[in-house]
């Protein structure tokens, strides 16, 4: 079931986001339902692609019906960093989907204290390029088209509990 997206709480938000940050309902150009897995299809009420952590907070606030966004029902709100679930985790039948991945890709690497700081759209491949000119790995599995998460730590024995 589609929520509704109050108009005069979505001409709020948008002239609140960041120049590239985007943010499509079904009826905008570009929008697009289409997930990994058939059975993880969830039509979005609204998706958002963020670029700033200013423009994730605003996301939230108008999910929950924050100010300046009053007017706005609260949204059931998905995560998409990667994508990469069949079980439909990172999209919301009828809530908001915030897919960080389109802008919010950046790695930063410490060679020295051996550390990556890496945004939730990362992929893995992302982590491997800014690691290796370093001498550095990453502890994951070997498709780099994959979301960086902690999801899996407890089930692998902690072996991505090695990000911090």
């Amino acid at each position: 079931k589609m929520s509704k997206i109050d108009s005069v709480a979505l001409a709020t938000l948008r002239a609140s986001l960041s120049p590239s940050a985007t943010v499509a309902t079904p009826e905008d150009p570009g929008y697009s339902v289409s997930r990994w897995a058939r059975n993880a299809e969830r039509p979005a009420s609204l998706v958002a692609c963020p670029a700033t952590n200013e423009d994730v907070v605003q996301l939230l606030a108008f999910a929950q019906g924050k100010s300046p966004y009053l007017s706005q029902e609260r949204l059931h709100v998905a995560i998409k960093g990667g994508g990469h679930n069949a079980a439909g985790a990172s999209s919301s039948d009828g809530g908001i989907v915030i897919d960080l991945e389109p802008h919010m890709r950046q790695v930063r690497v410490d060679p020295k204290a051996k550390l990556a700081y890496v945004q939730g759209g990362s992929l893995w491949r992302d982590v491997d390029q800014a690691t290796f000119p370093h001498g550095l790995a990453s502890v994951s599995g070997v498709v780099s088209h994959t979301g960086v998460d902690l999801f899996w730590a407890e089930d692998l024995g902690g072996s991505l509990v090695n990000m911090v």
